[in-house]
């Protein structure tokens, strides 16, 4: 289901209605009186028809322009109910030629079943693996418009495990060569999944997310997955990894962690053994300020909204001096590629020394 808060009450404008639909990507919307039952849908049509008229969308109410009512006043021809089965709704839909339908379980609306959500549903990932939830993908990878979470979820994670394949393989390193390998930052396994029919190396997963670290146990059975704090260290000992790759982790953390997690990952990473980050590059100059901007090229790193260091809204930025000098240090940088990865960041294999 679609959140109730896709639903707009009587007493809201078709302004508010139509910003409403346009950010959750609905044709329609329920009308709600009292806060709790649907009265009827806003459709789209509505909207359109209410614009040619000349109304001020600002001025006059959703319930006003609604054309879509149930007849006799039944409201029960506008609700679902949680337990129906998929069948059902799939039929009330296209009965009712309607592109989403309220539920509401004793007598209070609980949420929304849209079109979107039925393809959602529908998708299968093609490697066979369950994926995480929409909540989970959001949390852990801050993913696009709704319809096509599952699809850029997915599609992310392989261009990601080709690159990580790629850059091994143009540095004399084959990934079934290593002997253990661990995805730092690993979410709800968006990466770790494509490794499932690898032959060789033991695989482990860490994140501080404890959802994402639960959903991929339970999923995702050929690895080992354990949470860490958001700061070191980890629960591995020394030398436990000859290959640990950490995809958009640098990019969403302050400095201090940054420069703590770092020396983390060198502890627990064999003599020989190899790091691959990526990170916002020159790539990103046009999305920082003037200022952030004069400091990247200055060659310091530059992290917007630092309060929230873990998250999506989080971001840093690292000029490639930085990266040899300070993040680096006391391993060897022994590739870079501007904008190796599929999402403009750049790729960074560090190699401890022997």
């Amino acid at each position: 289901m679609t959140a109730r808060e896709a639903c707009v009450l009587e007493e809201h404008s078709a302004l508010e209605a139509a910003t409403l639909m346009m950010e959750h990507g609905l044709g329609e919307t329920a009308v709600l009186s009292g806060g709790s039952r649907p009265t009827g849908m806003l459709t789209t049509p509505d909207i359109v028809r209410a614009v040619i008229r000349g109304s001020d969308l600002g001025e006059v109410k959703a319930h006003e322009l609604m054309r879509h009512q149930p007849e006799n006043g039944d409201r029960a021809q506008l609700e679902l109910d949680p337990n129906d089965s998929f069948e059902h709704v799939l039929e009330a839909m296209s009965s009712r030629g309607v592109q989403s339908i309220p539920v509401v379980e004793g007598g209070d609306l609980i949420g929304v079943i849209t079109r979107p959500d039925l393809r959602t549903f529908l998708y299968q990932s093609p490697d066979g693996l369950p994926l995480p939830p929409p909540d989970l993908i959001r949390l852990v990878a801050g993913t696009g418009p709704r319809r096509f979470i599952f699809q850029n979820f997915y599609e992310v994670g392989v261009q990601a495990a080709h690159t990580i394949r790629s850059v091994l393989k143009s540095n004399g390193a084959e990934i079934e060569g290593r002997e253990a390998i661990l995805d730092f930052g690993c979410g709800c396994g968006r990466v770790i999944r494509h490794w499932k029919d690898l032959r060789g190396p033991s695989l482990f997963g860490s994140d501080y997310m404890a959802p994402a670290i639960e959903w991929c146990r339970a999923n995702l059975p050929f690895a080992e997955f354990g949470a860490n704090d958001a700061a070191p260290p980890l629960r591995y000992g020394d030398e436990s990894f000859d290959l640990i790759y950490a995809i958009s982790v640098f990019t969403h953390l302050v400095e201090e962690l940054q420069l703590a997690w770092m020396p983390e990952l060198r502890r627990v990473l064999r003599p020989g053994g190899l790091l691959l980050v990526t990170l916002h590059g020159e790539s990103h100059l046009n999305v920082l300020s003037p200022d952030q901007r004069e400091a990247f090229l200055a060659g310091k790193v530059v992290v917007a909204r630092p309060e929230l260091s873990g998250q999506n809204e989080c971001s840093a930025y690292h000029p490639i001096g930085y990266v040899h000098e300070t993040l680096g240090e006391g391993l060897e940088v022994i590739d870079h590629l501007p904008a190796g990865l599929a999402t403009r960041q750049d790729v960074v294999l560090f190699r401890k020394p022997a």
